[in-house]
C-alpha cells in the first residue's frame, strides 16, 4: 500500500511511473477531469473512450481502445461525474482483454456511497490480477478533502514503482492522524453514508417521477443514470448552463459540465428538501 495526497496525487504518480512520453492513458469520457490534465504532466496522451448510452463505462469499446503504447488505463468506479457503476463481474470480463503489461487502476474515491451488495471486491481483483491497483481517498464521505490523504492497494512492483515517484514530505502528520482517527471510528463514516443514500435516492425518484414532466427542460428517464455515489448526474446537453444558472438564481449551487450535464452533489435531508423545492420553482 502506498499513502499519498489523496487519490489525484496518487494517480498522477502512478502515470509517472507506468508511462514515458508518447505512452497512452486510457479512460471513460465523460469522467474525472483531472485524467486527461494528469496524463499531460506525465508526458502521456489521454486516450478518452466515451460512455455508453446509460452514461456507463462502454468496456467492449475501451478494450478495443487498448494499443501498443496503452500503459496505463484507469476505470472511475463509482463514475464521477455520472454516478454510473461497474460490477465485478462487468471488471473481470474486462481484465480478460487487457495484456498483462497494461497497468488498470480502479480510481474508488465515491466506493463508499455504493449499496454494499454492488460492491466490487477490488482487493480480490488485485490479489487475482498483479496489473490490477484500487485507489481511495479520505477527501469525500471522511471529509478530509483540505487535509490531501489517500491510498493505493496493487501488487509490490506497482506500490514499489509508486514509491519512487513520490515527493518527500507530502503526506502531512495532521492529515496522518486525521485518516488514523477516522478508520477508528467506522462508525462516524457509516452514519454519514447512512444520511446521504436515502436523500440520493430521493433527489432521483424526484427528478423522474416529478421534475421530468416539466415542459422547460428536455430530460427523459435515460438522462438521468441511476447514481451509486453521492450525487445526481442530469444529461442536460445544451441546457446544462441554463439550468445551472436557474438553480444559481434560487441560492443553489451545481457543478456545470457545459454541453453534457450537471452534477448535482446530495447531503443531508434539509439540503435536499431546500433543493427539491428550488427545483420545483425552475421547472
Amino acid at each position: 500500500m502506498a499513502v499519498g495526497c489523496g487519490s489525484s496525487s496518487l494517480l498522477q504518480q502512478l502515470i509517472l511511473a507506468t508511462c514515458k512520453d508518447g505512452d497512452e492513458t486510457l479512460f471513460a469520457w465523460r469522467s474525472f477531469e483531472a485524467y486527461p490534465i494528469l496524463s499531460r504532466i506525465g508526458g502521456a496522451t489521454p486516450i478518452q473512450v466515451p460512455l455508453d448510452a446509460h452514461h456507463r463505462h462502454d468496456l467492449n469499446a475501451m478494450a478495443d481502445a487498448i494499443t501498443d503504447k496503452t500503459s496505463l488505463i484507469i476505470l472511475c468506479n463509482p463514475n464521477n461525474p455520472t454516478g454510473t457503476l461497474v460490477t465485478e463481474d462487468e471488471l473481470e470480463a474486462f481484465l480478460t482483454r487487457v495484456p498483462d503489461r497494461v497497468t488498470v487502476c480502479i480510481d474508488e474515491a465515491y466506493l463508499d456511497y455504493t449499496d454494499e451488495d454492488l460492491k466490487p471486491d477490488s482487493l480480490g481483483l488485485v490479489q487475482r490480477h498483479p496489473n490490477v491497483c484500487f485507489a481511495r481517498t479520505f477527501s469525500k464521505c471522511y471529509g478530509l478533502a483540505g487535509a490531501r490523504v489517500g491510498y493505493m492497494i496493487g501488487a509490490p512492483e506497482i506500490i514499489n514503482a509508486l514509491n519512487r515517484t513520490q515527493v518527500p514530505f507530502s503526506v502531512s502528520t495532521l492529515a496522518h492522524d486525521a485518516a488514523i482517527a477516522c478508520l477508528n471510528s467506522p462508525q462516524s463514516k457509516a452514519e454519514r453514508v447512512s444520511r446521504t443514500i436515502p436523500q440520493r435516492n430521493r433527489l432521483r425518484d424526484f427528478l423522474i417521477k416529478e421534475f421530468i414532466h416539466s415542459s422547460r427542460w428536455n430530460l427523459t428517464e435515460a438522462d438521468i443514470p441511476e447514481s451509486q455515489a453521492n450525487f445526481v448526474w442530469l444529461a442536460l446537453g445544451d441546457q446544462s448552463d441554463a439550468f445551472t444558472e436557474a438553480l444559481a438564481e434560487e441560492h443553489i449551487l451545481v457543478r456545470c459540465f457545459s454541453g453534457n450535464g450537471v452534477r448535482i452533489t446530495v447531503t443531508n435531508a434539509e439540503e435536499t428538501g431546500q433543493l427539491i423545492t428550488a427545483l420545483r420553482s425552475i421547472a
